[in-house]
C-alpha cells in the first residue's frame, strides 16, 4: 500500500512539473557567427539539460580511459590478494596434514601471488623444511631474518636448523642474534638453558634457571663436573635446598661432607630427605659399607624411625636382618612392607632368599616364580617423554628436557 502511495505522489509530482515546465512562457535563441537558434523555453531547458548530461558522460568516460591503468593494477592487486589468501590457507592445511610437497607447491604459489612478506617466507621455509629440502628452508629463512618484520622468525628457523645438526657455536650466535631483536623474551630464557645444558656448560645453565627442581638438577651436575671440592659442596648444599626430597641432590650434598670429615651434618643431610621422600640410594649411604651386619641393621633402625613404616624402610630392614642372620625379623619386615603397597620383583627374590637361607627349597622356588611375574620394580624415568633410565641424569638423554628425571614407577 505504502508503495502504491508513494509512485501515485511521485507520479503526480512529474505531471506537474511537466505542465509547469510546459507552460513556460517565452523564447530562447541563440547566435554564433552568424547561425541562429530559436525554441521555446520549455525545449531549451530540456536541451540544456541533455547537453549538461552528455557533457558530464563524457568527461566521465575519458576519465575512466585516464585511470584504466590504475584501475587494472588494483584489479589485478586485489585478485592476487584473494588468490593469494587461498594458496595460504592450504599451505597451512598442508603443513598441519604433514603433507610436505603439497605444502611446499602452495607456499611457493602465495609467495609468487602475494610476494616476500614475513609471513610467506615462514610458510615457504616450513614447507621447505617439512619437504626434506633443509638447503631451501635455509635460503628462506635467511631472506625472512633480512626482513625488518620478521627477522626474529627467520633467527629462530635458522637455530632450530642448527639445533638439528648439533651445531652448538653457530646455534648460539643465532641464539644472541634473536635476543638483540626479542631481548628477555620467555622462550630465548628456555633455551639458551636447554642449549646450554645440551653442551654441558652447568654453570651458565644454573645462571638461566629459576629455583627448584631444575636449578637443582643443574646444580647437581654442576657439583660433579667441577674439579674444586669446595665449589662442588657449594654447588651440592645450593642443589640440596633447592629441592631437600631429590635424592642425588641430598646424596651430592652428603657425599661432600663426608669427604670434607663432617659426618654428623652428612647424615643429617640424608636424615632430612628420607624424612621427605625415603629412596632405595639413601639407604646405601646410611648403612656404610665396612661395619658388620649387626651394626648396619642397628645404625639404619634408629635412623628411619620418622618413616619406619614406609614400604621401602621396611624393604631394607629386611635385607639388612637377613643379612644380620636374622631370616624370621626379614620375613616379619618384608610381609611389613608387602601391606604397604609394594607388589614388584624385589619383593619375591628377597622372599627368595629368606627360604633359601631357611632351607626351604619349594618355597624358594614358589617365590623366584613369583618374582618372575612381578612388576618391575620403581626406577627413574622422564616425566616429558616418559622414557625409562638406569640412573637419574639432570637432563633426559632421549628428549634433553632440563630436571624431568623422576624416581616411581617403571614406564610401561
Amino acid at each position: 500500500m505504502r508503495r502504491v502511495l508513494s509512485l501515485l505522489v511521485v507520479s503526480a509530482l512529474v505531471v506537474a512539473a511537466t505542465w509547469w515546465l510546459a507552460g513556460l512562457p517565452g523564447e530562447v535563441s541563440l547566435h554564433v557567427a552568424g547561425y541562429g537558434i530559436s525554441s521555446k523555453t520549455p525545449v531549451a531547458l530540456i536541451a540544456a539539460v541533455l547537453g549538461l548530461l552528455l557533457v558530464y558522460a563524457a568527461l566521465r568516460l575519458l576519465g575512466g580511459l585516464l585511470h584504466l591503468p590504475r584501475n587494472w593494477r588494483h584489479w589485478r592487486a586485489g585478485h592476487n590478494r584473494a588468490a593469494g589468501d587461498i594458496a595460504t590457507t592450504r599451505t597451512l592445511v598442508a603443513l598441519a596434514a604433514g603433507d610436505g610437497p603439497a605444502a611446499r607447491k602452495a607456499a611457493l604459489r602465495a609467495l609468487r601471488l602475494l610476494g616476500a612478506t614475513p609471513q610467506t617466507l615462514l610458510h615457504a621455509a616450513e614447507a621447505a623444511r617439512l619437504a626434506g629440502r633443509d638447503a631451501e628452508a635455509a635460503d628462506w629463512f635467511r631472506k625472512l631474518a633480512a626482513h625488518q618484520d620478521g627477522a626474529f622468525l627467520g633467527l629462530r628457523g635458522l637455530f632450530r636448523q642448527a639445533v638439528d645438526r648439533q651445531a652448538w657455536d653457530e646455534a648460539t650466535v643465532l641464539l644472541s642474534q634473536a635476543e638483540t631483536r626479542q631481548p628477555g623474551k620467555a622462550w630465548l630464557r628456555d633455551t639458551r638453558l636447554m642449549l646450554a645444558a645440551r653442551q654441558g656448560d652447568w654453570r651458565t645453565a644454573i645462571t638461566l634457571a629459576e629455583p627448584g627442581p631444575k636449578h637443582a638438577a643443574l646444580s647437581v651436575a654442576a657439583s660433579a663436573g667441577t674439579t674444586s671440592a669446595e665449589d662442588a659442596l657449594r654447588l651440592a648444599e645450593t642443589a640440596w635446598n633447592d629441592a631437600k626430597a631429590l635424592a642425588p641432590a641430598a646424596l651430592a650434598y652428603a657425599g661432600g661432607l663426608r669427604s670434607a670429615g663432617q659426618e654428623r651434618k652428612a647424615m643429617d643431610v640424608i636424615r632430612e630427605s628420607w624424612a621427605l621422600a625415603p629412596h632405595p640410594d639413601l639407604v646405601a649411604f646410611i648403612v656404610a659399607p665396612g661395619a658388620d651386619a649387626p651394626a648396619r641393621l642397628k645404625l639404619f633402625t634408629s635412623f628411619i624411625l620418622p618413616r619406619a613404616d614406609h614400604p621401602e624402610a621396611q624393604l631394607a630392614l629386611a635385607r639388612l636382618s637377613l643379612e644380620a642372620g636374622a631370616a624370621g625379623d626379614a620375613l616379619y619386615h618384608l610381609e611389613a612392607a608387602e601391606h604397604g603397597g609394594l607388589a614388584d620383583r624385589r619383593l619375591g627374590l628377597l622372599r627368595a632368599d629368606i627360604a633359601r637361607a631357611n632351607h626351604q627349597p619349594d618355597a624358594e622356588r614358589t617365590a623366584l616364580r613369583a618374582a618372575a611375574l612381578a612388576a618391575a620394580p620403581p626406577g627413574w624415568a622422564c616425566t616429558a617423554c616418559g622414557a625409562g633410565q638406569d640412573v637419574w641424569h639432570a637432563t633426559c638423554p632421549a628428549c634433553h628436557a632440563v630436571g624431568q628425571i623422576t624416581w616411581g614407577a617403571p614406564p610401561r
